[in-house]
């Protein structure tokens, strides 16, 4: 189903590349939205004029229901509420659940996002669609910041402080996030879903270490986790090789053996190729990446 086939179940229309609606004094918009890192959902999402409190996100979360909402950025840091639709046939499930949402704003003192979010005044003179949002800015204020951004993104992108450092931890990391996986094999089975831990805990690693958070990184959190993951069934074999048959050698003459490891070889690469494609959007929403695809929203009108 398509967003504008939403939109219209709403009563609503694309209108400057944005899907906006207007309920109980409340501009909402409805987008197309990454809510686990598998899937996209199509979502409400409204943005406010400040950062959402823990108090108030545990009303909202309470009205608002399964799917559970989440908190996002929109101009402002942690300032929108956004939620998946729970039915596309059922219209007035959804906007019940967002008059809800919108008592407790009003209750504690929110209200939609109608300033410029870089300089906090109201006069606005352009706009810009956020993450599906329509916001208001100055559009001084807007080319300042895309520049500001830009120019800080390229220095780090060049920067190699602290690179090695981090590659370094991220391959400790990465030896740490296959422990949760050699215990499982040591007792017999093979859980795919535990080698999404190796690269996790090898960007983990590359955090600590400081290096620079550049678009390139998740490549190296992939190259590290392909190499670390078959290099523990390597050695693991290696040890049940010199034990079994004197070594190692004599061990890859036996066909039973090496049909063993070649085959799980091919596992362990293939779970941790499917382990990288979990965790691959988590990792890239941390790194200049994903800043810089949010900073094309910016550039245009």
């Amino acid at each position: 189903m398509k967003l504008e086939t939403i939109a219209e179940k709403f009563g609503l229309q694309m209108t400057d590349n944005a899907i906006i609606g207007r309920q109980d004094g409340f501009d909402y918009s409805i987008i197309e939205y990454r809510y686990d890192p598998m899937i996209k959902q199509f979502c409400i999402i409204i943005a406010l004029d400040k950062k959402i409190s823990k108090e108030t996100f545990k009303k909202v979360r309470k009205v608002v229901g399964i799917p559970i909402p989440k908190i996002e950025s929109v101009g402002l840091i942690d300032n929108a509420i956004i939620f998946p639709l729970k039915s596309y046939k059922n219209i007035e499930k959804n906007t019940d659940r967002l008059s809800k949402l919108i008592v407790v704003l009003k209750e504690d003192g929110y209200s939609n996002l109608n300033h410029c979010p870089f300089c906090g005044n109201e006069d606005v003179d352009s706009s810009r669609v956020i993450k599906g949002v329509k916001v208001g800015v100055h559009e001084a204020c807007a080319k300042a910041f895309v520049e500001k951004a830009n120019t800080y993104i390229e220095r780090e992108a060049k920067s190699t402080k602290h690179l090695m450092k981090s590659i370094i931890f991220a391959i400790i990391g990465a030896i740490v996030g296959i422990i949760p996986t050699a215990i499982a094999f040591e007792i017999g089975y093979m859980f795919g879903i535990l080698y999404a831990l190796i690269p996790l805990a090898s960007f983990y690693g590359y955090k600590v270490g400081g290096g620079p958070k550049a678009a390139y990184v998740p490549i190296i959190i992939s190259v590290v986790s392909i190499i670390v993951a078959p290099a523990y069934v390597l050695f693991l074999y290696k040890l049940i090789g010199d034990f079994n048959y004197g070594s190692f050698s004599i061990a890859m003459s036996d066909s039973e053996f090496t049909t063993a490891l070649f085959s799980d070889l091919g596992m362990s690469v293939l779970f941790v190729l499917i382990g990288i494609y979990i965790s691959w959007r988590s990792i890239y929403n941390q790194t200049h990446g994903k800043i810089k695809k949010e900073l094309k929203a910016l550039e245009n009108k």
